[in-house]
């Protein structure tokens, strides 16, 4: 379900639905003017030795490809932050497809006995506790390379205030901005939007699936 979105730079973003993508909203921000130019590209593999065995498929945005967003809050990389984001302030897009990516069938073999269907993440019905050094794992696409998963078993820092941001330890690349974040019974618990400024980073930020599912529109996601 992951992808890249082949902008300058590159991104990181997944499938919520069988056409529908999520990424960041500051990752919008780098296409939003041009949103021809932009690419979605999955299932992109390289060997260690360098050599590349799937370049991957790419696919186009829908004419009408912007299905909802909400903006990010000015005071995200504040520490520690002088005001609460406000709960429209998530910093995600939905994104559409020109193609339902999410039906299509991997490995280049279509209609195989073994073919299985790409499929893409349902958003979960609970809302996640965040434990204090609990673990949390990271699938990204650093800088448009091949993914790669970052895991720290003591990550979870905790939620702010009201329940729209959560820190942790995990560790990130740039080019991450917009990767799902998962605890270790894979649930995906957090979108991944930011990280500590400073030249000695202590944290990473994310979004959590709870405030996501309350701002989406009804019916949304299914």
């Amino acid at each position: 379900t992951e992808f890249v979105a082949e902008v300058q730079p590159s991104h990181t973003g997944f499938l919520v639905g069988p056409d529908l993508g999520m990424t960041n909203y500051h990752v919008v921000d780098e296409f939003r003017n041009a949103p021809d130019r932009a690419r979605i590209r999955f299932d992109f593999k390289r060997l260690a030795a360098g050599a590349t065995p799937n370049k991957g498929t790419a696919y186009r945005l829908a004419t009408n490809w912007l299905v909802e967003e909400s903006r990010f809050s000015d005071h995200d990389l504040e520490t520690p932050p002088t005001t609460l984001p406000d709960p429209d302030q998530l910093d995600y897009a939905l994104i559409r497809l020109e193609k339902r990516a999410g039906d299509d069938e991997l490995g280049g073999k279509p209609n195989a006995s073994d073919a299985v269907k790409r499929g893409w993440l349902a958003m979960p019905a609970g809302n996640h506790s965040f434990v204090p050094q609990s673990p949390l794992f990271i699938v990204q696409h650093p800088d448009g390379e091949p993914m790669k998963i970052a895991l720290d078993t003591q990550a979870v820092i905790g939620l702010n205030g009201n329940s729209t941001r959560v820190r942790y330890a995990t560790n990130t690349e740039p080019g991450c901005s917009g990767s799902p974040c998962f605890s270790i019974d894979l649930e995906w618990v957090a979108l991944h939007h930011a990280g500590d400024p400073k030249w000695v980073p202590k944290y990473n930020q994310g979004i959590p699936v709870a405030a996501l599912r309350k701002r989406i529109a009804a019916g949304l996601l299914g």
